[in-house]
């Protein structure tokens, strides 16, 4: 890894305005390698990887810690992960989406957010088949494409659009037994479903497969600027850190964000109580 072990911080807009350029460059290099088509395997966890999940990794690597020594680095694809205690760290995702970006598919993002005391400070997730940039810096709010963003504004959860895949959909049942149930936007990058969260494309997103802090520190921080929440289905915040996984994750404007807390809830307690009692 280059640097030392003495970091020096830069001003936040600085490291923004690298992380866009970097994401942007990889991006491109993504989209060339897709184009060509890639050898892919299975990892050990029985999810995919490319030679360009492989070969972005390295390049994000080489230029974001080549312009800031001393920074930590903790990626999907990256054997060693080392957070920095008293510095940031860059927190990656070279192609997030792989089956998307193995499939011609055009919902997968480059992400990189970087964390600071367990928050993401500053983030950049881009879609390079959708030329789509999302960036966000604490307390400075997000933009697409340069232009501000915003959750959507509506305030009940009947008939919300739903980020996500039929996976939710079957899980959340009690969602599907609404009145209105969800309309479902498909995305394979959970950093992608965040943006749409973002930008109001879509109201909410909800997974309830395990997530590693890569997957979500980047949107996160999209989605709070924007003016949304981000937690676990019970409510709970996401501190990351480089070892730590998350069970569910639920991201929605406030209301909504409340409202599917008690919603969801109240399908976990009564399909608890259906399954004692199938099993009495």
């Amino acid at each position: 890894m280059p640097g030392n072990d003495t970091a020096t911080t830069k001003p936040l807009a600085e490291d923004l305005s690298l992380i866009a350029e970097t994401i942007k460059q990889a991006g491109k290099k993504a989209l060339d390698a897709q184009t060509r088509g890639v050898v892919s395997w299975s990892k050990s966890d029985k999810t995919p990887v490319s030679e360009a999940d492989i070969a972005i990794d390295r390049f994000l690597h080489d230029r974001l810690l080549g312009a800031r020594q001393g920074y930590g680095w903790v990626s999907e694809e990256s054997a060693e992960r080392r957070a920095v205690a008293d510095a940031p760290s860059f927190f990656v995702d070279p192609i997030d989406g792989t089956r998307a970006f193995l499939a011609d598919r055009d919902t997968w993002t480059v992400s990189v957010a970087l964390v600071q005391a367990g928050q993401p400070i500053a983030a950049g997730i881009f879609n390079p088949r959708r030329d789509e940039l999302y960036l966000a810096a604490a307390s400075r709010g997000a933009t697409r494409n340069g232009d501000p963003i915003h959750v959507s504004g509506k305030k009940t959860i009947d008939g919300l659009c739903l980020a996500g895949g039929q996976g939710v959909y079957r899980a959340a049942r009690t969602l599907s037994e609404m009145p209105r149930p969800p309309v479902y936007v498909g995305a394979a990058s959970m950093a992608y479903r965040l943006c749409l969260v973002a930008c109001g494309a879509c109201d909410a997103t909800l997974s309830l497969s395990k997530k590693d802090p890569w997957d979500i520190a980047a949107g996160m921080l999209i989605v709070e600027e924007a003016g949304g929440l981000v937690t676990d289905r019970e409510g709970s915040a996401c501190g990351l850190g480089s070892r730590r996984t998350f069970g569910t994750t639920l991201a929605a404007n406030q209301p909504r964000h409340a409202a599917l807390i008690t919603r969801l809830s109240g399908d976990r307690e009564t399909h608890k109580a259906r399954d004692g009692a199938a099993a009495g």
